[in-house]
């Protein structure tokens, strides 16, 4: 039988300095009293489809004594979670400092959820710049909460193009080079391996299952650039490769506010990829773009449009966290379809305290954004780039799983002049027809619906005009739905 601590004596006196402690602190950082009682208020029937598991303030899944200091954090940045309110009471307090270390001494915190295992994903070579560390190092941490193991290595080169890894293919670049690496299935941080001197070094490191490219941010509006350097660097690779199955892709880069042509770079990236026959695509740029459409996350950072405060890099926080979120869903969808992943309702926050201790590089700090309503919002704009990765569209409206026969009727909740509706299906490929599908799209009072379309992975229906209606909504009529059917309704202007 586990033995319990109990030193209830001490215990008090410990919780009644740390509130001395706590209090002394917040003051000093500019808290006033108010502050201290309340640092955040929460709506008990929030929309958000996860809630996170009480206590677990760090996103480990785990409650431990990490998130006791990772409480301690919130409090004195003034940030919220929802798994932060550990006594309930419906605000982030000192209080529940002090109810998260009882949990802890007397074994009464909840129960430690069991992380599925789901496989292996293919190594990842991205041979790219300081913005592939903006898409790029959070996802091994996301996938691993999923049971998911993966090798990733960076050859990061700042500023690092097309032609500069061409030209310092087999030498030292002159400027910042470094080569990060980390293996899920053994690390539980990021690695600098040294001896990784250029380009060929990394690609020569490992038998890469991925090698993947990327433009960078000055050079990828110039379509040149892409053919030329993305023609010689698959020379160079295809003699070094270690892997004779090695297959490659690409990395669409978001844009810095003094080259932001968004069409731009997505229409390169599409030229080059079908030039290349190139059929893996991961669209964090594009997840971006969407973002910015959004005016909440597009007043997120320090530069604004999700830049920090040098107007080309993704700020730490949210930002980020769109990015990672889309190459994430590139991930699921590409190697695990029958799992039927998707990214929507995802439980990672990656504030300050979930990416301590993880040995990330090339941070912008700080961390901003991070809520339960901008992470829903994210995971909806980084799941749309996924499924449309040539295309600056909205965030993806509803997603519903269907049973049986059934009939869904949906409001659309944003006033769009126009709306452009994709209804999808997506399933793993169970050889069953596709069920029948009927959508019905009325806009709001005072919109006009210019165009109603639906089709089906395996199979299409006609497209539909809808004259406008008194109501806003959406009408889905399902006929014998298989089961584990989803269905994404998509709304953009």
């Amino acid at each position: 039988m586990k033995t319990k601590l109990k030193i209830p004596d001490t215990y008090r006196e410990i919780c009644s300095r740390l509130q001395v402690l706590m209090v002394f602190l917040l003051f000093a950082f500019g808290a006033n009293a108010n502050d201290y009682i309340s640092v955040g208020l929460f709506d008990a029937n929030s929309d958000v489809e996860e809630q996170a598991l009480i206590g677990d303030v760090n996103g480990d899944s785990i409650v431990s004594i990490g998130d006791v200091t990772a409480l301690i954090d919130l409090l004195l940045l003034g940030e919220t979670t929802s798994c932060a309110d550990v006594n309930g009471d419906g605000i982030v307090s000192i209080s529940d400092v002090t109810t998260l270390i009882d949990m802890l001494l007397f074994d009464i915190s909840p129960s430690e959820p069991e992380t599925p295992t789901i496989g292996d994903a293919p190594s990842i070579l991205i041979l790219g710049n300081s913005f592939t560390c903006d898409s790029w190092m959070y996802l091994p941490f996301i996938l691993k909460s999923y049971g998911i193991n993966i090798k990733v290595g960076i050859w990061y080169v700042s500023g690092g193009s097309l032609g500069g890894h061409v030209t310092y293919y087999n030498t030292a670049p002159a400027v910042k080079h470094d080569f990060y690496l980390i293996d899920t299935a053994n690390d539980t941080v990021w690695n600098t391996i040294t001896d990784v001197l250029c380009a060929q070094d990394a690609v020569k490191y490992a038998p890469w299952d991925i090698i993947t490219l990327q433009q960078n941010s000055t050079s990828c509006t110039s379509w040149t650039t892409f053919e030329a350097g993305a023609t010689n660097l698959m020379a160079l690779i295809d003699v070094d490769k270690t892997n004779p199955d090695m297959r490659y892709a690409w990395n669409i880069n978001h844009t810095r506010m003094n080259n932001d042509y968004p069409a731009d770079v997505l229409a390169n990236v599409l030229d080059i990829t079908t030039e290349k026959d190139i059929d893996i695509v991961f669209p964090y740029g594009t997840a971006i773009f969407n973002a910015r459409k959004d005016t909440t996350l597009a007043a997120i950072g320090a530069g604004t449009n999700l830049w920090c405060n040098d107007y080309q890099h993704l700020q730490d926080g949210l930002p980020c966290y769109i990015a990672s979120l889309a190459n994430v869903q590139v991930i699921f969808d590409t190697w695990f379809p029958e799992k039927n992943l998707s990214v929507i309702g995802d439980p990672n926050r990656t504030n300050v305290s979930w990416t301590r201790g993880k040995g990330m590089k090339d941070q912008q700090i700080p961390h901003v954004g991070i809520s339960d309503e901008n992470c829903a919002l994210a995971q909806q704009y980084a799941f749309a780039a996924a499924r449309n990765k040539f295309a600056i569209t909205g965030g993806w409206d509803k997603v519903l799983k269907l049973e049986g026969s059934s009939n869904y009727t949906l409001e659309i909740n944003s006033a769009w002049s126009e709306i452009t509706a994709n209804s999808m299906y997506y399933a793993p490929d169970s050889g069953e027809n596709p069920p029948e599908l009927n959508v019905v799209i009325t806009p709001k009072p005072g919109n006009i619906l210019t165009k109603c379309s639906s089709r089906n992975l395996r199979g299409s229906v006609p497209n539909e005009t809808i004259l406008p209606d008194s109501i806003g909504k959406i009408t889905v009529m399902m006929r014998e739905v298989a089961e584990n059917w989803n269905l994404y309704i998509q709304t953009a202007n």
